[in-house]
C-alpha cells in the first residue's frame, strides 16, 4: 500500500465545525511537517517536510499531496463530535476512491500555529504485521494559496 493512500484519510482530516459552532483554531491551512506510521508489529515510518497540505472550511476540508506528478486531492465533511475528537467523511478522492463514504474519528490539538493528529485506521484482527494501526501528524499553519 502506498504512503499517500496510508496518509491521505490522515492529512485530509484537519478541518473541523465545532458542537455549538465553526472550530475557529482549525480553519485556514496547515503543512504536515512529520508524518508517523505505526506499524501492527510495533514498528515506524516517519515521514519529515511532507508534501501534504490541509485547508479547513466551515463543514469540509481538502487535503492536497504532491508525492508524484499530479496531486491526490482529497475532500472530506467533518463535525467535532466531543472536545478535541472529529468525525470526517471522505466525499470525493482522486487517488483512494475505495474509501469515499467512509467516516472515521480524528483526536487533534491545535497549540499557537501547531496542529496535531492522532487516528488510529481500523484493521482485520488479528492485523498484518504491515498493517498501519496508528497515524501521528504534526503540522504547521500556512497562508492559503
Amino acid at each position: 500500500m502506498s504512503v499517500a493512500r496510508l496518509l491521505l484519510p490522515v492529512l485530509g482530516c484537519l478541518a473541523l465545525s465545532a458542537i455549538a459552532g465553526p472550530q475557529d483554531e482549525l480553519l485556514g491551512c496547515w503543512r504536515a511537517g512529520k508524518i508517523t506510521q505505526v506499524f501492527a508489529d510495533g514498528s515506524k515510518s516517519v515521514s519529515v517536510g511532507s508534501q501534504c497540505t490541509m485547508q479547513f472550511r466551515q463543514e469540509e476540508f481538502v487535503s492536497t499531496c504532491a508525492f508524484s506528478q499530479k496531486p491526490t486531492v482529497t475532500t472530506y465533511r467533518y463535525r467535532v463530535t466531543r472536545p478535541g475528537v472529529y468525525s470526517a467523511t471522505m466525499l470525493t478522492s482522486t487517488a483512494s476512491t475505495q474509501l469515499i463514504g467512509t467516516t472515521r474519528d480524528y483526536e487533534f490539538r491545535v497549540d499557537g500555529n501547531t496542529l496535531a493528529i492522532t487516528t488510529r485506521p481500523q484493521v482485520t484482527t488479528p492485523a498484518p504485521a504491515t498493517a498501519t494501526v496508528q497515524v501521528d501528524s504534526q503540522s504547521s499553519k500556512v497562508a492559503c494559496n
